[in-house]
C-alpha cells in the first residue's frame, strides 16, 4: 500500500511539474494566459499514454496563480538574493495615464560575471491596470511628426511673411505712381 500511495505522490509531482513549466514558457515568452485552456486538452490529445499529460489540468485561472504566486516567489527571491550580493543601479520612472492612473516603474539594472554585461530586470509597481506597451519607438515617431508639423507651419508662416512684403512693396509702388501722376 506504501509504494502505490508513493506513486501516486510521484505521479502527482511530476504533473505539478509539467504544470508550472508551461506556466514557466508561456510567462517567459509573453504568450497569452488563455493559451492554458487549449494547450493542456492538446497535450492530452497528443500524448495519450503519458500520464503526467492525462494528469495536468490547468487552465487560464490557474496558470494564473501559478505564474503569480509560484514563479515570482521564487524569482523574486533570487533576484533579491543576488542584489544583496552585489552592485545594482535602480531606474524609478512614474507617469500618469489619460485615464489619471498612476503607474511607476523599476529598472534594476545588474552586473552579470558569466556573460560579462548588464542585463535589466522590469517590474511595474502600484499600478490599477496594465500600460500600452507601445514603447519607446511610438513615443520617437510621434515625436519626428510633431518635428515635421512644426517645420511645416513655420514654411507656411515664412510664405505668409514673403507675401506680406510683395503685397507692402506693390502699395509702395502704387503710391510711387500716384505721386507721379499728382505731379504730372
Amino acid at each position: 500500500m506504501s509504494t502505490m500511495s508513493s506513486n501516486k505522490n510521484e505521479a502527482s509531482g511530476q504533473v505539478s511539474r509539467a504544470e508550472i513549466k508551461i506556466a514557466a514558457l508561456i510567462s517567459e515568452h509573453n504568450l497569452p494566459i488563455k493559451l492554458c485552456d487549449h494547450l493542456i486538452p492538446l497535450l492530452k490529445d497528443i500524448f495519450p499514454d503519458s500520464k503526467i499529460a492525462q494528469g495536468m489540468q490547468m487552465g487560464r485561472t490557474k496558470a494564473t496563480g501559478v505564474i503569480k504566486h509560484v514563479l515570482a516567489k521564487s524569482h523574486l527571491e533570487e533576484l533579491i538574493a543576488e542584489l544583496k550580493a552585489k552592485k545594482f543601479s535602480i531606474l524609478v520612472d512614474e507617469s500618469t495615464d489619460i485615464g489619471v492612473v498612476k503607474h511607476i516603474c523599476v529598472c534594476v539594472s545588474k552586473w552579470i560575471r558569466k556573460r560579462k554585461r548588464k542585463r535589466k530586470r522590469k517590474r511595474k509597481r502600484k499600478s490599477k491596470r496594465k500600460g500600452t506597451g507601445k514603447g519607446k519607438e511610438k513615443e520617437k515617431e510621434k515625436e519626428k511628426e510633431k518635428e515635421k508639423e512644426k517645420e511645416k507651419e513655420k514654411e507656411k508662416e515664412k510664405e505668409k511673411e514673403k507675401e506680406k512684403e510683395k503685397e507692402k512693396e506693390k502699395e509702395k509702388e502704387k503710391e510711387k505712381e500716384k505721386e507721379k501722376e499728382k505731379e504730372i
